[in-house]
């Protein structure tokens, strides 16, 4: 009787923490340029957040797309990454994939305005914050922001 040829074991998407680490930032980076695209034009084109986005961020940003479309609102400014630090990553098969980051952005380098430039954001914003986000894989193998959170809003970053 013939044995069976030994099971295909996949390789994990991420060998290290660090690699882990860069792929969430990374990915990151690529989420805040699409995303800022689309909010600086006023919520045009929404449908490129598909690329960098899924489950609950995808949704949110989708309906504030269209709230910025009605409403009338554009970002303005650009965003800043000061730090980020891996949380935790389950790097099993593509599919299971789940890479989480603390990341802290600059709390007042992007404004919202409206379409005669006046500001209607948060006037009493941070000067930092500190946001949990969540990704996770697509069959690809790419990273798409999944769930984001503020996690820690003041003055400095503190992870």
């Amino acid at each position: 009787v013939p044995t069976a040829p030994p099971a295909a074991t996949a390789e994990p998407l991420f060998a290290t923490d660090e690699e882990a680490l860069a792929a969430a930032e990374a990915a990151f980076e690529e989420y805040l340029r699409v995303a800022f695209e689309v909010f600086a034009s006023g919520g045009e084109n929404a449908e490129t957040l598909e690329t960098v986005a899924t489950d609950e961020v995808l949704g949110d940003d989708l309906e504030r797309a269209e709230q910025f479309r009605e409403q009338g609102l554009r970002q303005t400014g650009e965003p800043v990454v000061l730090e980020s630090a891996l949380q935790q990553h389950y790097a099993g098969d593509v599919k299971d994939v789940e890479v989480t980051i603390y990341s802290c952005l600059v709390g007042d380098s992007v404004d919202v305005v409206d379409g005669e430039d006046r500001f209607v954001g948060n006037p009493d914003r941070e000067s930092t914050v500190t946001i949990e986000n969540i990704f996770v894989s697509n069959p690809d193998g790419k990273l798409l922001l999944s769930r984001s959170s503020v996690w820690k809003d003041g003055p400095e970053c503190d992870f």
